[in-house]
């Protein structure tokens, strides 16, 4: 969990942030995290299952980030989609 959830993203957040604003990184960020956590625990033995309610949150919430990431590459689509 430690290295899905802390280990990966923070190793990747330095190279994103020199072609991609801090920002939109931050806002990406924080948009995704209640998302993974519900998708997580979901799969994860022995936790809360998601229902509908939580379901629907984490499509609004993934509705949200990716309106955020395409206000972000509308502006220089090439250099910054990788980093998001």
């Amino acid at each position: 969990m430690g290295v899905l959830a802390y280990a990966t993203p923070f190793a990747l957040f330095p190279p994103a942030q020199t072609n991609l604003a801090s920002g939109v990184a931050a806002a990406i960020i924080n948009t995704l995290t209640p998302i993974i956590t519900v998708i997580v625990s979901h799969f994860w033995r022995g936790s809360k299952k998601a229902n509908r309610i939580k379901s629907a949150g984490v499509m609004i919430g993934f509705a949200g980030a990716a309106i955020l990431a395409s206000l972000a590459l509308s502006s220089d689509s090439d250099s910054q989609l990788w980093a998001i």
